[in-house]
């Protein structure tokens, strides 16, 4: 029988409207390649080894989650700023090593099984006075340094800091601090105090308490590239991981 004109024009849209649906929710295909960008090294989250090797704990439960998947998965490591723009604009995969933002929630979908955790605190130089109670006004006359476009938990980030200074690195605030470009820092404390270590300034540096933040950390998927299936596949994949004991195995290598 014939379709008559008014009933194709309304099946057209409707077509349409299927493949976009299909388009924005793409599935997970076995032997499928993905790229996961990252930031700056990040020991022991994820830092290239002395042999040139991309490693860390968290690079080694994403690869454990992307064998059991079935999937390839390569990283490649930029400027956090330009990790950020890379998932928003389709040219990544995913982003790790991420706390959840509302900024990030509208060109992410994240995988909703925690990768693992970051603690986040200020830092000094020892011979400065400044003292630290848990009160953010108290920073405020302060040049701070902090990473661009970073999230240091909820609290931190609605608040205005007239004096911050940005960086691309963890790196970067620890010679800021230690060159007076800065009076305080704040940077994840295990990363941070490692840093501290291999320049031999335990003598010069010291933390502050109480901590700003502690916070869960995931993995983002470009909602550009429809990946809200994939970032489901991963999250029931790393729970299988974590009930399978091989998550806490990982974590023991790295002295967690």
């Amino acid at each position: 029988m014939n379709m008559t004109l008014g009933t194709r024009l309304i099946k057209i849209p409707l077509v349409l409207l299927l493949l976009c649906v299909m388009v924005s929710v793409r599935p997970l295909h076995a032997a499928e390649t993905i790229i996961i960008v990252r930031g700056q090294d990040f020991p022991p989250y994820h830092y290239r080894n002395d042999a040139g090797i991309q490693t860390g704990y968290i690079i080694d439960v994403i690869r454990a989650v992307g064998a059991r998947l079935d999937v390839t998965v390569t990283f490649h490591q930029h400027s956090w700023s330009k990790c950020l723009e890379m998932v928003k604009k389709g040219r990544a995969d995913a982003m790790m090593n991420l706390f959840k933002t509302p900024e990030r929630d509208t060109f992410m979908w994240f995988a909703n099984n925690i990768l693992g955790y970051e603690v986040n605190r200020f830092y000094k130089r020892r011979t400065t006075g400044l003292t630290y109670t848990g009160k953010f006004q108290d920073l405020f006359p302060l040049k701070m340094g902090v990473i661009r476009n970073y999230s240091y938990g909820k609290r931190f980030d609605r608040t205005h800091f007239p004096h911050k200074v940005e960086l691309e690195t963890e790196r970067e605030l620890l010679n800021a601090l230690v060159n007076n470009r800065c009076d305080i820092v704040l940077a994840n404390d295990v990363v941070f105090n490692a840093f501290i270590r291999q320049s031999k300034l335990e003598s010069r540096i010291v933390s502050l308490s109480p901590e700003v933040s502690n916070e869960p950390l995931y993995l983002g998927f470009s909602k550009a590239l429809g990946h809200q299936g994939l970032a489901e596949s991963f999250s029931t994949t790393l729970e299988d991981l974590k009930q399978s004991g091989e998550y806490n195995r990982i974590l023991k290598q790295y002295g967690f």
